[in-house]
């Protein structure tokens, strides 16, 4: 199972009303199952998994977006090991931008800005393994 047919399932699986889905072939196992929660919901105190949608999604509290991993990988804070980070704590970012990279099987997936903001806080290091939703950046709307 190729990583074109993954995508093609999760898509599948994303526009469904199931809340588990597992399928076998080759030899190869993928399972896709939904958290409680949804995204648009207010974030609680304490950090929860939900679901994305292909690319990261955000839950919004007051001015404050989490974006979420879109996929389980490896997170990337920088494009190559010797290059400077997408973004780090303080830095402006539009609609779009990318935040960082999740890597899974060979596969880079891009993590982007839904909208425009001011990166607060990120969650996880370079490096680190990450799981679909999990909480990777916190951006803030607010001016400065």
């Amino acid at each position: 199972m190729d990583a074109k047919a993954i995508e093609a399932l999760l898509q599948m699986f994303e526009r469904s009303s199931l809340t588990e889905m597992v399928i076998e072939e080759s030899g190869v196992r993928v399972s896709f199952k939904r958290q409680q929660g949804a995204p648009s919901e207010p974030l609680p105190q304490q950090r929860e998994v939900g679901p994305t949608v292909g690319e990261a999604k955000a839950r919004i509290r007051d001015d404050r977006r989490v974006v979420r991993s879109p996929c389980v990988g490896t997170f990337a804070s920088r494009p190559r090991p010797d290059s400077d980070a997408f973004v780090k704590v303080g830095d402006r970012v539009k609609e779009g931008d990318t935040l960082a990279v999740v890597e899974a099987m060979k596969m880079l997936t891009e993590v982007k800005a839904a909208e425009a903001g001011v990166v607060e806080e990120i969650l996880v290091a370079d490096g680190d393994p990450v799981e679909y939703g999990q909480e990777l950046i916190v951006i803030s709307s607010q001016a400065s």
